[in-house]
């Protein structure tokens, strides 16, 4: 939930009115020509963490009523459990405590009232749960209630309610909890041009490393056979290069050379450092004789690491896998020259040639998404933990196309090469409203969604959708901005019309 602000929503639906044979009211009649109600209150309200929902009986003055609330977490809508929960009916000055609040099942309690006065109030319901990494959370609910002067008025009150829409779907609350479900609200969201490309994987440079040549020599794959994709680990070895008899460029040359240079500057920085503590030399000549012995120092502690007699080992400088081998078994190679380079997959780079006609609208980027060749759902470039990097300033006669580059983690254990769907969303000045791709249900070439009613009963929408970015869809019309949806699981209740109509009160304990 984006908003901080407590939503409330109260709703008094009739679950089963049949009409009145004398068209008065929505009650039906017992064999002796008696009213039988069956009217229900229905209390929603949302708090920063947590769902509040409230099933009862009317309320009036006097009357017994016996409520069933629900508990759900914002972040998953599965029961809140383990929770403390302070309830307490405010009618007027007068508060009347709950103290016959019992656990029903995770998330689930019950419990009655007997109002003592009619008139408007709250139900006030303080809830406090902990929640690793945060600690205790606590949400207050002050949802409207009124409070009838007898039970015929409480029905009859209840029952001018509107009534349930004709392609309305109940699905008990219990149910929700077993599959991936969630709402939303909807919201008007400044929508400009959407940008849709085919992008490739690229390994990022900063995690990929080049493998040189120190000394020239011959190559020897002496061990194993070192292959393109293959994983390595840091220091483990790769091959080797020898001098193959050669004295020119030779191995032991650049050996000798590394350990005479460690040796001549070992012994300049000794004899400094002897004339510094008589003040025969200044601090600027003993550092710069310090500097480069550690650096010849640290040249031949890696001659030591790395070379043995008269070839030279060849590690992986990183974890990683191989992603390019440049020598062949038995080549000779010179210093300097390329052999081999190992990359990491952490964080990679995509790139999209885009066509110039998209140029001014790339300084205004709010959302990117992501989504594999064939994969089911896409990825927002927050969930990737990535960036914008760059993108093209020009475009030529020979490259009329811009490329637009991002970085991000590996998260898809995608391969460096390989193709993405992109899709890009930029800022603009018309207000739209959109919902999650999964919240849109196709039947027949007719698009709907279900708009909450009660967190159990839910009206079947027809919807006119427009263009989406991979994860949310435009909605041209069928929904207002504040309606709720289910934006998670439904299918799952699109599947349920199948089987008929569902209790309402399925799974609840009267």
């Amino acid at each position: 939930m984006k908003t901080k602000a407590l939503l409330i929503i109260l709703v008094s639906v009739l679950f089963f009115a049949c009409r009145s044979t004398e068209g008065q009211h929505g009650h039906s009649h017992d064999a002796g020509g008696s009213h039988v109600h069956d009217a229900r209150l229905y209390l929603v309200q949302y708090g920063p963490n947590a769902e509040f929902y409230a099933e009862a009986d009317p309320l009036f003055a006097g009357g017994n009523s016996h409520f069933l609330i629900y508990l759900s977490r914002l972040e998953d809508f599965k029961p809140l459990d383990s929770a403390q929960i302070d309830l307490a009916l405010e009618i007027g000055d007068k508060t009347l405590t709950v103290n016959n609040l019992k656990r029903v099942r995770a998330g689930q309690y019950e419990f009655d009232l007997q109002p003592g006065q009619a008139g408007t109030g709250h139900l006030l319901a303080s809830v406090k749960s902990f929640r690793l990494p945060d600690g205790m959370q606590e949400d207050v609910f002050r949802v409207p209630v009124q409070v009838y002067e007898d039970e015929h008025q409480a029905h009859h009150a209840l029952e001018r309610q509107m009534p349930s829409p004709a392609n309305a779907v109940a699905f008990a609350k219990t149910q929700s909890y077993l599959i991936d479900f969630r709402t939303e609200t909807v919201q008007l969201e400044n929508i400009g041009k959407l940008i849709s490309s085919v992008a490739q994987i690229l390994p990022s440079p900063a995690a990929q490393t080049e493998i040189i040549a120190k000394a020239s020599g011959i190559i020897s794959f002496d061990k194993r056979n070192v292959v393109e994709g293959q994983a390595v680990n840091k220091g483990e070895y790769l091959f080797s290069i020898e001098s193959g008899g050669m004295l020119e460029n030779s191995i032991n040359q650049y050996v000798t050379s590394i350990v005479n240079d460690y040796e001549k500057a070992k012994k300049d920085y000794e004899r400094e450092k002897a004339l510094a503590e008589d003040k025969i030399v200044s601090e600027t000549e003993l550092l710069q004789a310090k500097n480069i012995y550690e650096k010849a120092l640290a040249n031949y502690e890696q001659v030591k690491a790395n070379f043995s007699e008269d070839r030279q080992i060849v590690r992986a400088p990183i974890d990683g896998y191989v992603k390019q081998i440049s020598v062949q078994n038995g080549q000779y190679v010179s210093a300097g020259q390329l052999m081999a380079a190992v990359s990491q997959n952490q964080r990679l780079l995509i790139q999209a040639e885009l066509s110039s006609r998209y140029y001014p609208y790339l300084k205004d980027i709010t959302e990117v998404n992501i989504r594999e060749m064939n994969a089911p759902r896409a990825y927002s470039l927050e969930e990737l933990h990535g960036r914008l990097v760059s993108y093209g300033q020009s475009a030529s006669a020979n490259n009329p196309l811009i490329p637009v580059i991002f970085e991000i983690d590996n998260v898809l254990d995608a391969i460096p090469g390989t193709f993405v769907n992109l899709c890009i969303k930029t800022s603009g000045n018309t207000s739209r409203l959109s919902v999650p791709n999964t919240a849109i249900v196709e039947e027949m070439g007719n698009y709907f969604v279900f708009v909450q009613l009660t967190p159990e009963l839910f009206d079947k929408r027809p919807v006119l959708i427009g263009s989406s970015d991979g994860i949310r869809t435009e909605i041209i019309s069928g929904l207002q901005a504040g309606e709720r949806i289910v934006s998670q699981g439904a299918q799952i209740i699109k599947l349920s019309q199948g089987t008929g109509v569902l209790d309402p009160h399925a799974g609840h304990a009267h």
